[in-house]
């Protein structure tokens, strides 16, 4: 068997780092999923609101915030959407480091197989 490190202790630091890069990488690929999915849903609700003005009640309290209920509904909040939901440049470093996080991901479960190791996701 050919080996590929001059010690054990070598091949045994090589293999942490890349569980060490896999793991990083699956939270943050997690983080990332996270936040853009709620930023979806938030999307996603305003836009109904937008679409059906009469059938909600929208408050805006400063230029920082709007809140939307249902009219059939007062106590409970719908939608909310503040200027950092609608920040292009936030949006596009958060999909730009779901990306990377996924390929990442991607590589060190691939290096982990090729070790021998199942990450089962």
């Amino acid at each position: 068997m050919q080996r590929y490190f001059v010690s054990d202790q070598a091949e045994n630091e090589a293999l942490r780092q890349v569980v060490d890069g896999y793991k990083e990488a699956k939270e943050a690929k997690a983080k990332h999923e996270g936040r853009l999915h709620a930023l979806g849903e938030s999307l996603s609700r305003f836009a109904r609101a937008l679409q059906d003005l009469e059938q909600y009640k929208f408050s805006v309290i400063d230029q920082n915030d709007i809140t939307v209920g249902q009219q059939n509904n007062p106590g409970k909040a719908f939608a909310r959407v503040t200027p950092a939901d609608l920040d292009w440049n936030a949006l596009c470093d958060s999909l730009r480091g779901y990306i990377n996080a996924s390929q990442e991901k991607k590589n060190g479960a691939a290096r982990l197989r090729d070790l021998g190791i199942d990450t089962r996701d």
